[in-house]
């Protein structure tokens, strides 16, 4: 992953957002404490992955990323989510 720049997206519940600001305009701002960064591969992903695996939610944007861990665990719950800008 990009370690440059603002390469990441916050999530926050099911929802994924580009900016920490758009995260707060639609979630609220209790949605600083509970969100969280993750990291992206590209800089402006139209969608990320919500990726359920056991007790596990993990975000990932890029999609070989997501197609390498299907493929370990055929049993991993993935869901494609839209980035809010």
């Amino acid at each position: 992953m990009a370690a440059m720049g603002n390469n990441r997206i916050y999530v926050c519940g099911n929802n994924a957002y580009e900016s920490e600001l758009a995260m707060v305009r639609h979630e609220g701002l209790g949605a600083v404490r509970r969100g969280r960064a993750a990291p992206v591969f590209e800089t402006r992903p139209p969608v990320a992955f919500r990726i359920r695996e056991g007790g596990e939610v993990r975000w990932a944007t890029d999609p070989v990323e997501v197609f390498r861990l299907r493929r370990r665990n055929p049993d991993a719950l993935v869901e494609v989510v839209r980035v809010r800008r």
